[in-house]
């Protein structure tokens, strides 16, 4: 029986996607932590409150998590991760888009602690754009409902 994941995906079918299955499934259980303040974690699949009182704070009903160390997986080293990371705050800064420190663990610890954003009052699209120019292989989207879907982007 194939699982289904679809209150954990949007967009592309999982079965039409050039991600790896095992690679897909790594992303769907990580931990997504949002540093902020205010400090909390989205899970896949999961409305989450603190989002959806952040979302009436800042006046939006969208958010998506990104990141642009290690595209497509592959491993970088720290210190170009830390550049291109703050490459993707620049861009987020530039396009007046507010965000919150956030990192992704590996719910297995065999992949390090990975910095990422999560950007606010960001569209679907912008979002998929910007991640892309990072080269990543998904992100998290948030919709109105606070509910964190995996975006796959290849």
């Amino acid at each position: 029986m194939k699982p289904d994941h679809s209150r954990y995906h949007a967009g592309p079918p999982v079965a039409s996607s050039a991600i790896a299955p095992g690679l897909i499934e790594a992303y769907e259980t990580a931990r997504y932590h949002v540093i902020g303040p205010p400090r909390f974690e989205l899970i896949l699949g999961r409305a989450s409150t603190e989002l959806k009182v952040l979302y009436r704070s800042e006046g939006t009903h969208g958010a998506a998590w990104i990141t642009a160390c290690n595209p497509a997986s592959e491993h970088l080293a720290v210190c170009a991760n830390r550049r291109r990371q703050a490459d993707l705050i620049s861009d987020l800064d530039r396009l007046g888009l507010p965000w919150l420190p956030a990192c992704g663990t590996d719910a297995q610890g065999r992949w390090p602690a990975e910095p990422a954003c999560l950007a606010l009052r960001i569209s679907l699209n912008a979002a998929r754009d910007l991640a892309r120019k990072y080269g990543q292989n998904a992100i998290l989207w948030c919709a109105a409902d606070a509910i964190p879907k995996l975006v796959l982007l290849r």
